[in-house]
């Protein structure tokens, strides 16, 4: 929901920019959901069922994962893929870290009442 609100306000791209971007920004972005959620790699390792040399390859960029390691990695992280490749709303999230943070916000407000998620808003909006 709050991640929808803010890529809404992003520019948009050509299917093409937006694979080239994604890609680009993926190995950064991996890593930053990872350590967010204060895993190390031999944890979301295990927890994705891919080997640590797998990962380690991932977050360098050396290689790309499979769309099965992409969607075992995503359910480790408990997220969307959208969300772990940071294109919710079609548009690439440009700040790996701050997309990471995000995403752990945008998944524990959930359960949050509407008169909380109004109140966060509010403290947000102060805080610019």
């Amino acid at each position: 929901m709050l991640l929808k609100v803010i890529s809404s306000l992003q520019m948009c791209m050509t299917p093409r920019e937006l694979a080239e971007q994604t890609s680009k920004n993926f190995p950064q972005r991996l890593k930053a959901v990872r350590t967010s959620s204060g895993l190390t790699q031999d944890q979301l390792a295990e927890a994705a069922e891919c080997s640590t040399v797998a990962l380690s390859k991932f977050e360098s960029g050396v290689n790309r994962p499979s769309f099965e390691n992409l969607i075992s990695l995503a359910a480790a992280l408990n997220m969307s893929v959208d969300g772990l490749l940071g294109t919710t709303s079609g548009t690439p999230d440009e700040n790996p870290k701050k997309a990471a943070a995000l995403a752990k916000l945008d998944s524990a407000i959930k359960d949050l009442s509407v008169d909380w998620i109004d109140a966060i808003t509010e403290i947000a909006k102060k805080a610019k």
